[in-house]
């Protein structure tokens, strides 16, 4: 079961890409349904397995991803080829 959706809201990074505001659709960890995330460009930038989160006006995008356990934080930007996985926080 997907634990999260990309919603209509929507930023363009400095590089041109379009990101989406996540939003939770049931609860996991210490996030809430209906508690809205940070920015994401696709499905495959974080996984619906485990407790991973984007929070706050973070962005992930490109072929990163957030999986695992990992959560990303206030202002921070994944991109490229990057991996954050297990109990990482980046911020």
């Amino acid at each position: 079961m997907k634990k999260y959706k990309l919603t209509d809201e929507s930023i363009t990074t400095v590089c041109g890409k379009k990101l989406f505001r996540i939003k939770a659709v049931k609860d996991f960890g210490e996030v809430k349904k209906g508690d809205k995330g940070g920015f994401i460009q696709c499905e495959r930038n974080l996984s619906h397995n485990g407790n991973s989160w984007v929070y706050d006006n973070a962005q992930v995008f490109d072929d990163a991803c957030v999986c695992d356990d990992a959560c990303v934080f206030d202002d921070a930007c994944v991109f490229g080829d990057v991996r954050v996985s297990g109990d990482e926080e980046t911020k």
